[in-house]
């Protein structure tokens, strides 16, 4: 699985570094299955992930560690073409934290927006009543480097949400 990741990322970069933590038997709370979590780092400091699991044994539709290996890696590799700050995953994560954020202007940059993102961008509006500015950011298509040829940067007034239930000294 390991060896399929590297020979796949090997083709573009070479600065790789995998490490491997594998559990068997009861380690594993007798897992069945395996997987892999990939994340990089960018020159920015941003991180993206990926990870891919095999399926379960009953399934009837077997897939072998390398081709887990290279799937998790091509995902990865997808994540960094989109670009943004935040991979696709946990989009939602940093909308929601946006949204509750102090009563200031937050802004975020993200590659393609997920159908999970969209609908939680509706509900956030209808729960907090918070309203984000999209803005496409479009990159020049001559330089290959920059991934994705949109970005969208999002912006949004938090609500001041404050834990009420806190104790205060």
């Amino acid at each position: 699985m390991v060896d399929s990741c590297r020979a796949t990322l090997n083709q573009f970069i070479s600065d790789i570094y995998i490490y491997t933590d594998h559990r068997k038997g009861a380690e594993s709370g007798n897992s069945p299955g395996f997987g892999i979590s990939l994340m990089a780092e960018s020159t920015t400091g941003a991180l993206m992930s990926a990870e891919c699991a095999s399926n379960p044994s009953d399934s009837g539709n077997p897939v072998t560690p390398e081709d887990v290996g290279k799937n998790a890696a091509t995902m990865l590799l997808q994540e960094i073409f989109k670009g943004g700050c935040i991979d696709s995953t946990h989009q939602g994560l940093a909308l929601t934290f946006m949204a509750l954020s102090k009563m200031d202007v937050s802004k975020v940059m993200l590659g393609s927006l997920t159908q999970y993102s969209i609908n939680l961008l509706r509900h956030l509006r209808d729960v907090f009543n918070v309203v984000y500015k999209i803005d496409i950011k479009h990159t020049s298509s001559e330089d290959e480097r920059t991934g994705s040829e949109e970005k969208f940067i999002l912006s949004c007034l938090g609500t001041g949400f404050t834990n009420l239930s806190k104790t205060s000294i």
